[in-house]
């Protein structure tokens, strides 16, 4: 499929985006997903693109990057980073915690070793080498 038509594909499919998007009153973004996926698991677009198509994209993307950093402001951009990092912290803190205390009751040890250990049916700890496997 040449370049022109590819990109005829992907503008009519930007619009159609938006026009629902605004339809349904969210981002344009899932939308932009959904008919790429549907388009191009459809057979409608290649698999892979033509090299200036995806040139083009890239190149796309650049710009919007550079837009965005224009936009934003220092204090805004550390206060986001805050709180993103205080939202990973939790995020990952507090599962691991709970899996720890899961395999903590099931095991009833505190050691990992006991954890990812392997045991005979007597309950002791079976000799094995991890090299050879």
């Amino acid at each position: 499929m040449p370049a022109l038509e590819q990109l005829i594909l992907i503008w009519a499919a930007v619009f159609v985006a938006v026009v629902a998007a605004r339809k349904a009153r969210l981002t344009p973004v899932l939308f932009f997903l959904f008919l790429g996926f549907v388009m191009v698991n459809a057979g409608v677009l290649p698999h892979e693109l033509d090299p200036f198509v995806r040139g083009l994209a890239e190149l796309g993307i650049i710009v919007i990057m550079f837009a965005l950093g224009f936009e934003e402001t220092t204090a805004n951009f550390i206060s986001s980073a805050k709180r993103s990092w205080g939202i990973a912290f939790f995020g990952a803190l507090v599962p691991f915690l709970v899996a720890f205390s899961v395999a903590d009751y099931f095991w009833r040890h505190g050691s990992c070793h006991h954890v990812w250990s392997r045991h005979d049916r007597d309950g002791r700890l079976a000799d094995h080498d991890l090299s050879a496997q």
